[in-house]
């Protein structure tokens, strides 16, 4: 390939691989706000629910995210060749650091769930509650 097919590949790659890990946070913010708002007010099989389907649409973005930064960083090994003075940083060991905390944000967001079901006390109702007590 040519110099410029490969920047034009990486720079499709890098656009694909930003777009998932948009997804990715809009998916992780989506869950985290209906664990804040409503996770002490639903029923086991709701949040059983909710929960499934947040780790399989969290866990097929981290695999496209993961595959999109791969071909990324074998484009980039192609265009170090072709351009041997340039810099380039795109290396698996980033692919798999990226994506090793990407997945741990699935753990911790269930965390989150399990806290809030077991004691309800975020900031906004235990002020309420105050306010209630007081008024």
């Amino acid at each position: 390939m040519t110099e410029a097919e490969l920047l034009e590949l990486a720079c499709d790659y890098a656009q694909n691989a930003q777009g998932l890990f948009g997804l990715l946070l809009t998916v992780l913010f989506a869950y985290l706000a209906t664990v804040h708002f409503v996770g002490n007010r639903s029923s086991v099989s709701q949040v059983l629910i909710v929960s499934v389907l947040f780790v399989w649409g969290a866990g097929i973005l981290i695999v496209e995210l993961q595959g999109a930064l791969l071909r990324l960083g074998y484009i980039v090994s192609q265009l170090q060749q072709v351009l041997p003075d340039e810099k380039f940083f795109m290396t698996t060991r980033f692919t798999f650091a990226f994506t090793t905390l990407a997945t741990l944000s699935i753990p911790v967001s269930l965390f989150f769930m399990y806290q809030i079901r077991r004691n309800p006390k975020p900031g906004a109702v235990r002020r309420q509650h105050e306010l209630d007590g007081m008024g």
